[in-house]
């Protein structure tokens, strides 16, 4: 009853300083529910979210992989983390967590444009419209993510009409 009261404690300060934007005051805080090992993946969630916040990338990518490791019951933690990977250029990671995050039904709209979007760097445009334009056929995608997306479509589309000088001549006369 007692050990129940101060873990409880201890998540209602680490909320409270998360809730104002303390993030420094979160990794602080958040420090003694690492020990507990039905609390450990949730408090490493949380402490890479604050890192995050004030875009320490390596920092929130330790406390994710963290998370995942002590197995947090949330599936953001991919989402997350490929995002934090994609930061730091760690395309090849961040790619497998995009495609968890996608596999796992979390934030499916933004997860396919970071694979996309990756694709596209590797210089894979044929792949990259392919999710691109899945993503696109998904419901309920947001306006803002529909538009990134269209944008980067519309630069893929260039970037294969390039590479193909016939499909290029093609559509200038078509448009």
């Amino acid at each position: 009853e007692k050990e129940i009261k101060r873990r409880e404690a201890l998540w209602e300060k680490v909320s409270k300083r998360y809730l104002v934007g303390d993030y420094y005051g979160v990794l602080n805080e958040v420090k003694p529910l690492y020990k507990l090992p039905s609390h450990q993946g949730m408090a490493y969630l949380i402490s890479g979210m604050s890192a995050k916040k004030f875009q320490d990338s390596p920092l929130a990518e330790k406390h994710f992989k963290n998370a995942v490791k002590y197995k947090v019951k949330t599936k953001d933690v991919f989402f997350q983390l490929g995002k934090v990977l994609f930061t730091q250029n760690k395309l090849d990671e961040a790619f497998e967590n995009f495609q968890k995050s996608f596999k796992y039904n979390t934030r499916i709209y933004r997860s396919k444009y970071f694979l996309g979007w990756i694709e596209e760097n590797r210089k894979n445009y044929n792949q990259a419209k392919a999710h691109y334009e899945e993503a696109l056929e998904l419901t309920g995608i947001d306006i803002e993510t529909k538009q990134a997306i269209i944008i980067r479509l519309a630069k893929v589309n260039e970037a294969i009409a390039k590479k193909n000088p016939i499909s290029r001549l093609v559509n200038l006369f078509v448009t």
